[in-house]
């Protein structure tokens, strides 16, 4: 949803700062949108919060955080320009501000925004020679992230007791969307399945 959004307005010349800024301000309504006690509102706002719900249950989506998500790594994209001191400080403001703000608490998204900023800053900064197993491992990376919210909702479906504990459901949803990915990787290179390149 939020690469339809992005690419939606970019198409029509909206800058990507607008956006970006955009994103940040729903991702701070996300944080509120997930403490949001609907039954003590007035009727009307009541009854559109309920109609928000039943399309979003939580902000944990492609609106109220992937849209502040995707849009920070298309700037951080640009940030390859500058120096090598102004990332080691702009490495260290975001580091020093995300453990800042998850002990303030309820900015959880907020903190991981900003470590993630921080990650992303070294990471554009490592320059390996071009091998096959990188462009694996970027197909991999890429379906895995768009794969991984089926098996939390199937599994949360048909296994709830068991995804009830975090951890449990994190290391069993990392192992089979990395294999489900291999696996898709793997046909799509023989000649009856190249169709899912096409997908993909």
């Amino acid at each position: 949803m939020a690469v339809f959004i992005i690419k939606y307005f970019r198409t029509r010349g909206v800058h990507l700062k607008a956006l970006w800024y955009t994103g940040l301000i729903f991702l701070l309504v996300g944080c509120e949108y997930d403490q949001l006690d609907i039954e003590n509102l007035p009727k009307i706002p009541q009854l559109l919060c309920k109609a928000c719900k039943w399309i979003f249950p939580n902000a944990r989506n492609g609106v109220f955080q992937g849209l502040a998500y995707v849009s920070t790594g298309m700037m951080i994209f640009h940030l390859q320009k500058y120096s090598l001191r102004i990332k080691f400080i702009l490495f260290t403001l975001c580091m020093s501000a995300s453990v800042l703000v998850f002990i303030i608490g309820n900015l959880t998204p907020f903190s991981g925004l900003l470590s993630g900023i921080a990650v992303f800053i070294v990471a554009i900064e490592i320059n390996l020679p071009e091998k096959k197993i990188y462009t694996w491992l970027r197909k991999e990376s890429i379906l895995i992230y768009f794969l991984h919210m089926y098996f939390v909702f199937l599994l949360s479906r048909i296994w709830g007791h068991f995804t009830s504990d975090v951890y449990n459901l994190w290391l069993l949803c990392a192992i089979l969307s990395t294999l489900t990915a291999s696996i898709i990787i793997k046909l799509s290179k023989k000649p009856r399945f190249k169709w899912i390149n096409e997908i993909i």
